[in-house]
Order: C-alpha cells, then sequence, then structure tokens
C-alpha cells in the first residue's frame, strides 16, 4: 500500500509544488517537510521520548494551547513536540509554544520521510488535533506500537463525502488509531458510519470551549468609537462589510469598521479595496488606540491579537460564513459577550451552531442584505443586545472542561500501557 501511495504523492507533488510556487506559498519550512530537520532540531530531540502532537494550522493550534500546558504539567517526563501544516500556523505555534513544546513542520506522507520523523521523535504518543488523517504516518505509528489519539475530533460534511470514496483506505487509517476522541453525538455517529468500532470512540467535547480567555483579563478599550469587527474574514466578504459600514456609518456616528483578513498575506489585497472604496486603512500593528474617524477603516495585519481585537468589540461579524464555507471560530467573541452575527455557512462549527442559536447566543442570517438590518437593530435595541452577550457568556461556561478529560483519558492510557 505505502509503495503505491508513495506513488500517487510523487505525481502530485510534481503539480503541488509549482502551484505553490505560483502563488507565493513555497516556503523555506518545505525543507523539513521534506525530512531535512537542522542540526540543531535534531541535538534537541535527542534520545529521549516525546508527546507529538499536531495541529494543521492556526484554529488547530489553538485549539490545543490549553491542551498543551496541561500536557507540561501532567506528563513532565515527555517533552512535548508540536507538528504544523501551514505557515501561519508553524508561526502562531512558535509564538504560543516557545517555553513548552519544539515547534516543526508536519512531514509529508512519503513513507520514508514519515518513517525518518518517527525515529528522531520517537513519540510516547500521537495526538492530532480535529481530523486529518495520514496513511503512511498512521501505519508506520501503529506498526511501532505508537498510540494514536484524535481530539477534538469531527468530520466535515466535505470530509465525509471524500473519506467515503475511499473505503478501503479509509478503514485503514481507522485501524491504526487508539480512541477517537469526539467534540459531540453527532460527530460519533459519523465516525461510526466510516467503519470504526464503538469501543474506539468516545465524547469528550469541544476544546476550543476551554482555550478561551477570562473577559476581565483582557484590558477594556476606553475609548468613544463602537467597533464591528469583521473576524478572520475572505474574499468578498470584506467587500459586503465595507459596503454595509457606508450603509450605517452616518446613522452611527461613533461605529467604526475593523477587519481581520483569515490570511495575513491578503493585507495588501484589502488595503487596495479600502482605498477603493474611499477609506484609508490603520493597520492594527501601529494603532496606538485612539479614537479614529469615520473613514479610517482598522485592518488586522498580525496573527495572534484577534482575541484582543474581539475584546474591544461591539459586535463581531464571523468571516468564512458567507464565502468559500465552513465558518470561522465564533467561540472568542462569545467569550466576551459581543454579539456575533454570522452567515449562512458554517458546516465547521455546526455543534456549537446549534447550541448557540438553541441559546439564544449568536445571530444567523441567510442573506448579505440581512447584515446591515441585524447590525442596526443591535445598535438600537439594547434589551436584545443585552439578551444576546449574556446568553453567549452562559454558553461559553456551561460547556468548557473537554481538555482536562482528554488529558486525563491519555494520561490514563500511558499510565497503564493499555487500550482504554
Amino acid at each position: 500500500m505505502s509503495f503505491f501511495l508513495n506513488i500517487i504523492y510523487v505525481i502530485l507533488l510534481v503539480f503541488y509544488v509549482p502551484a505553490l510556487w505560483f502563488r507565493g506559498k513555497l516556503h523555506k519550512g518545505y525543507r523539513q517537510r521534506l525530512g531535512h530537520l537542522p542540526p540543531e532540531v535534531r541535538r534537541h530531540l535527542g534520545n529521549q521520548k516525546h508527546i507529538w502532537v499536531h495541529a494543521v494550522s492556526v484554529g488547530e493550534v489553538l485549539a490545543i494551547r490549553y491542551l498543551i500546558e496541561k500536557f507540561q504539567e501532567h506528563c513532565p517526563q515527555y517533552p512535548i513536540v508540536c507538528t504544523t501544516v501551514t505557515k501561519t500556523g508553524y508561526t502562531l505555534a512558535k509564538d504560543l509554544f516557545k517555553d513548552q513544546a519544539l515547534v516543526l513542520y508536519a512531514p509529508l506522507d512519503f513513507s520514508w520521510i514519515v518513517r525518518k520523523f518517527c525515529a528522531l521523535i520517537d513519540p510516547a504518543v500521537y495526538i492530532a488535533a480535529e481530523t486529518e488523517w495520514w496513511p503512511n504516518l498512521y501505519g508506520c505509528l501503529h506498526k511501532k506500537g505508537v498510540p494514536i489519539f484524535q481530539v477534538n475530533g469531527r468530520i466535515s460534511d466535505k470530509a465525509l463525502k471524500g473519506y467515503r470514496k475511499i473505503p478501503f483506505l479509509t478503514k485503514r487509517m481507522i485501524r491504526c488509531v487508539t480512541k477517537f476522541f469526539m467534540q459531540s453525538e453527532a460527530q460519533k455517529k459519523r465516525i461510526l458510519a466510516l467503519g470504526a468500532d464503538s469501543s474506539q470512540v468516545e465524547v469528550l467535547g469541544n476544546l476550543k470551549f476551554d482555550n478561551l480567555p477570562d473577559a476581565e483579563d483582557v484590558p477594556p478599550y476606553n475609548g468613544t468609537n463602537a467597533f464591528w469587527v469583521g473576524g478572520s474574514t475572505h474574499p468578498g466578504e470584506e467587500e459586503l462589510l465595507l459596503e454595509t459600514y457606508g450603509a450605517l456609518k452616518d446613522t452611527y456616528p461613533h461605529l467604526r469598521l475593523v477587519l481581520a483578513p483569515r490570511h495575513v498575506e491578503r493585507v495588501p489585497e484589502v488595503i487596495r479595496l479600502i482605498e477603493q472604496k474611499g477609506y484609508r486603512s490603520i493597520l492594527l500593528s501601529s494603532w496606538a488606540k485612539t479614537d479614529i474617524r469615520a473613514e479610517e477603516i482598522i485592518l488586522v495585519d498580525t496573527i495572534g491579537h484577534l482575541r484582543e481585537v474581539y475584546a474591544m468589540a461591539k459586535i463581531v461579524f464571523i468571516g468564512k460564513t458567507f464565502k468559500v464555507g465552513g465558518g470561522q471560530n465564533m467561540l472568542e467573541p462569545a467569550c466576551f459577550g459581543v454579539p456575533t452575527i454570522a452567515g449562512p455557512l458554517t458546516d465547521n462549527f455546526k455543534q456549537v451552531m446549534e447550541i448557540f442559536l438553541e441559546e439564544g447566543a449568536i445571530i444567523q442570517i441567510s442573506d448579505p442584505a440581512q447584515l446591515a438590518e441585524e447590525v442596526r437593530d443591535l445598535l438600537r435595541n439594547f434589551v436584545r443586545y443585552q439578551s444576546i452577550s449574556s446568553s453567549a457568556r452562559r454558553v461559553v461556561r456551561r460547556y468548557k472542561g473537554a481538555t482536562t478529560k482528554t488529558v486525563q483519558r491519555i494520561k490514563e492510557w500511558m499510565e497503564t500501557g493499555s487500550r482504554l
């Protein structure tokens, strides 16, 4: 099986690398992904076992932040290695885990590369956030007797369809996994439908409810501006927000717009769009947190500061819910009690959205034309605003605790040396 997978990967790589280069996304981290680890990394790894935690990108890195802290506290005998795939995920992980974990780019799933990584890291356990499966890596770990845990597990509609198209490979990977710790009962049913045994699967909740700051820990914004934040936006959504803002700013003179593109490399593109719409951009990295004028748009140009932005927000729009689809994390503004608006495309957060909608803790709209109407109503309807704010805080408090349960279950396995 590995032989045929390697051939497929080589063919894909021939087309994939030029595409990355053309899009400006081919970075030096790909040397690591091909197995070229610097001598200092090899020395750092040494001859000892590690806890290997994998997080694809920014969202998964944020989800495991508290998890890594807990493992460092409860399993200090094992150094931690965190691998990521994307450049933004790597940058954030390096910043968050500089004193807690060695951060590396994940190996490409060629059999000889994953064997090299497994030999160097020598994992006591492998922990993958959410659901990302690599056949050669999982096969290598399983052959070495390394337990594999999928934490914060979820399977999107798109992924479910994809896995069903390759049942022979899907079932092979599932057999390698020690435990699937899923976010919800609905997600448990999905992994069982793909062939997992019921003894492999548990529902422990969503780690992202734990990885949230206390509102009191974030300094309040003391200016007079009311900030409407477009968080983790994708192409097409910034234009929608700018047009909607233009329709509202004269009626609500203290309203100001903040745009936070999901990918910071798009900042120059968004600056041009802001200027085309007749506004002027102010980069968050150079903003002195003073009041700004209606024609000035704050643009988030840094990674890892979105929570700080949400803390000062009056209202939030969650990106990737009108364009691209899937949705971004609405938990972060919710923990600050900021009323949040999402479009119809929120499949990546189905469980969260179901809870929030049932509790009246979020607003979901189906048409872009509704956006101005909802923002307007929140600004003038204090009772509704406070009701959504209180509900959001209440939901976040109620669903915390998945991280502690996850660490306890994995630690129990490591101490007993047997399947849970």
